[in-house]
């Protein structure tokens, strides 16, 4: 297999309502689509999930956007492979710069699947050794903003049948909003996502314990690793490391020094589906709590998601919205909508879903990098 064409399409998407994190109040969602195709047309799509600012971490579009354009397209440019996994070798003298190197390998692997005449889901399920699911249940994640609209909020994802409520949380202030929302929903399955923002106090493991959470992902900085086994030796609620891990060695650490006790993996902070293989690996062999993260993506980083997810290894449900959800008009002309709590996946060749028409036009019209 060669790659003869790799496109970078930058697009603009605006969300329905404000999402709130402990980074920052987004409105609009800024991504670029990744074209790759082989040397007989089979075309993968990709989608760069690197944020205008270096909040979530330190690259940024405009960053990643120049990893892929200088070093990493040039590095695969007339290179002859079998498997997508060989993919990685080129790329191990640049350190870092996983979410550029995963927009590209992910839309390497999908033209794959499309040659190989199979699914996504089905090409990653064979590479990891486990099974894949056809229909995968799947949880959501939410802002907060005020009492009553996240009250609505909630109501509304747990009548539609998601499985799992993720609450963004901004310092422990928040905390008492999150007593709240559990006294009005008791048996609701409730987490917390404080993307480092929590301060360390003496009753803080009692507080959290309260709640009666599934788990607290990244309480703390990713780098206060001390702090968060402190914290987790003190509580019975599971810390849930997401931010931190951005290798295997880094989730065999953390989880080895109970800094955590599961691990949320996110394919773009990996850098790319060949990494998230090598971590399921790792879990088959020490049987650790997995499950499959999302980044605000578009509808291109959705069905890569859900392909993902769909691997029978995760323990818990991924945190991927519906595509109404959250973007006033999204990227793919499929869209993903709950049924009886459930998202079906394609069961067509490659990806599964196509760009909008727009999207394609554009596509058309920009030159390929090698």
């Amino acid at each position: 297999m060669q790659i003869k064409s790799i496109k970078l399409l930058p697009v603009h998407l605006t969300f329905k309502q404000p999402f709130v994190s402990a980074h920052e109040t987004l409105t609009t969602r800024d991504l670029v689509i990744v074209e790759v195709l082989d040397e007989y047309g089979n075309q993968g799509l990709g989608e760069l999930d690197a944020f205008v600012n270096p909040y979530y971490n330190a690259e940024t579009l405009t960053t990643a956007s120049w990893i892929i354009k200088q070093i990493l397209a040039p590095k695969i440019k007339d290179l002859e492979f079998q498997k997508p996994q060989e993919i990685s070798n080129c790329w191990q003298a640049v350190r870092g710069n996983n979410l550029a190197k995963a927009a590209l390998e992910t839309a390497i692997w999908a033209a794959f699947a499309q040659r190989q005449h199979q699914s996504l889901r089905q090409v990653l399920a064979q590479a990891a050794g486990v099974n894949s699911r056809t229909h995968i249940r799947t949880g959501i994640s939410l802002g907060i903003n005020n009492l009553a609209q996240t009250q609505a909020a909630i109501s509304q994802a747990l009548e539609l049948g998601y499985q799992k409520i993720k609450l963004k949380v901004h310092g422990n202030n928040d905390l008492p909003k999150i007593a709240q929302l559990r006294q009005q929903f008791p048996q609701a399955p409730l987490m917390i996502d404080a993307n480092g923002s929590l301060q360390n106090t003496d009753t803080l493991a009692a507080t959290i314990d309260d709640l009666n959470l599934l788990m607290i992902e990244d309480p703390f900085a990713p780098s206060d690793l001390r702090a968060a086994q402190k914290l987790q030796n003190q509580m019975q609620t599971p810390i849930c490391f997401d931010e931190p891990i951005t290798s295997v060695a880094a989730a065999l650490n953390a989880l080895a020094f109970d800094q955590c006790r599961i691990i949320s993996c996110k394919i773009g902070a990996l850098g790319g589906f060949g990494p998230l293989i090598q971590l399921i690996k790792a879990q088959q062999k020490f049987h650790f709590p997995l499950w499959c993260g999302a980044m605000l993506e578009g509808g291109i980083g959705r069905a890569l998601n859900l392909a993902a997810a769909s691997l029978e290894t995760f323990a818990f449900v991924s945190d991927i919205g519906e595509t109404r959800k959250y973007y006033q008009k999204d990227l793919t002309l499929e869209t993903f909508q709950l049924h009886h709590g459930c998202f079906q996946l394609p069961t067509t060749s490659g990806l599964g879903v196509s760009l909008l028409s727009q999207y394609q036009a554009q596509l058309a019209q920009t030159l390929s990098l090698i």
